[in-house]
């Protein structure tokens, strides 16, 4: 029989394919080994065949390309935070991790990270079931920026800016997260390196490993509401487990013998 664990992410797998999470896990960390140089940023997408561009170019999306826009966005934002952004580029990377499409990508110091996102669900079922992609590059392949305060995020820019988004608010810390600054010129990252292919069959068994490592969706979310969601799914799991354990085995079923007996007993 199958045996069932469950994780630090309420999720289920069986006992069988958590070596496997755990060797992939092994295979990134040894790819990354072979490029690593300090100036490394890795990105993670769930869906191998997308480009690698931010979701403001992607199928038309309607959200902040002007200033008009983002202005919007502040005023809408502003009364609903405690620590207010500092300046636009700080709005933005708000704006982009609570769904918003803008003109920034996001990338990581931590390639762990950018595995977790390449196995995380996207709500998409046809995306979910491809395999996820790692993808990573250096610093010196855009145009980095250490002041935010005297970047243009609407310039026509033709080389994607780089910035340092760690600090700027729970969720870039906990990602150890950078961002690149695109515009119409410059939509997608062209020629993108890439450090390992993700099977869609292994992202639930990695997704099941990466606690292990420190990285869980609360943590990465910076969610307590994911926390108390995953406590829910562990206990419900544990009230299933215990109630099935509860139940008293059935009888076996009689042998084509033992019917056959009992048939010329009776007659």
């Amino acid at each position: 029989m199958a045996t069932l664990k469950h994780n630090e992410t309420g999720g289920v797998v069986l006992g069988s394919e958590i070596d496997a999470g755990f060797g992939f896990i092994a295979e990134c960390v040894k790819a990354t080994a072979s490029v690593y140089r300090a100036d490394t940023i890795y990105r993670g997408q769930a869906n191998a065949a997308w480009n690698i561009s931010p979701t403001l170019y992607r199928d038309q999306a309607s959200g902040i390309h002007d200033k008009r826009r983002l202005r919007i966005w502040i005023t809408e934002a502003r009364r609903l935070r405690k620590s207010q952004a500092r300046n636009y580029i700080e709005w933005l990377v708000l704006a982009r991790h609570y769904g918003v499409a803008t003109p920034i990508l996001d990338w990581t110091l931590n390639p762990l990270v950018s595995l977790f996102f390449a196995c995380s669900p996207t709500g998409n079922v046809n995306d979910d079931n491809q395999d996820g992609i790692v993808y990573y590059s250096f610093r010196t392949d855009f145009q980095e920026f250490w002041n935010n305060d005297s970047i243009d995020p609407f310039l026509k820019r033709r080389t994607p800016a780089l910035f340092d988004a760690t600090g700027m608010n729970d969720r870039s810390s906990e990602q150890d997260s950078l961002m690149t600054l695109h515009s119409e010129h410059c939509p997608t990252v062209v020629s993108p390196r890439v450090l390992l292919r993700v099977p869609a069959q292994l992202k639930r068994p990695i997704l099941y490993a990466l606690p292990a490592f420190g990285v869980v969706d609360s943590r990465i979310y910076s969610d307590v509401q994911l926390a108390a969601q995953r406590f829910n799914n562990r206990r419900l799991l544990d009230d299933l487990i215990e109630a099935g354990s509860s139940i008293p085995a059935a009888e076996p079923a009689p042998s084509e013998t033992e019917s056959a007996d009992e048939q010329i007993e009776g007659a």
